[in-house]
């Protein structure tokens, strides 16, 4: 799992010793997608919450995020939230009262003060789909991970 300690250093360790370079497969083979499910939150309390997906990226690369800044939460914190939340499911593009609330099965909190371990989870928490469509993400994504030695395989893009 993405929180466990020295997750990111001991993948790199292990998987640039078999093969010399690391791949999203090698890693998605080793630690599961901590992102369980989205929501759209209008007017949403991100106080104290990482960033999360593009606008995570956005924010350390030259990838522009939406309006919609989404945002990383433990599945614990959002049942103890949701029933104030006002969930939408449909929204205007240019609406910048909509978030996008990624809940996780660890606390993103504590994954976000290890640079290495975050870039990981952000990355895995892309799915094949999200990936395969968007050509910037990717970019984004190898931009922020080749200084540590990974990187996305040429068939994503």
């Amino acid at each position: 799992m993405i929180n466990e300690p020295g997750i990111a250093e001991r993948l790199k360790s292990d998987l640039s010793e078999a093969t010399g370079s690391i791949s999203l497969t090698e890693v998605r083979n080793c630690i599961s997608n901590p992102r369980i499910r989205d929501f759209y939150v209008r007017d949403f309390d991100a106080s104290g919450l990482p960033l999360a997906s593009v606008s995570a990226l956005s924010e350390i690369s030259m990838l522009a995020d939406s309006l919609q800044k989404t945002y990383a939460i433990t599945l614990s914190d959002w049942l103890a939230r949701e029933r104030t939340l006002q969930l939408v499911d449909a929204f205007h593009f240019q609406d910048p009262s909509i978030s996008i609330v990624q809940v996780w099965y660890c606390d993103p909190r504590e994954i976000y003060l290890h640079e290495l371990t975050w870039l990981l989870a952000l990355t895995v928490s892309f799915t094949d789909c999200e990936l395969r469509s968007c050509e910037r993400t990717c970019g984004a994504i190898n931009e922020v991970l080749k200084p540590h030695g990974f990187a996305l395989e040429d068939s994503w893009f």
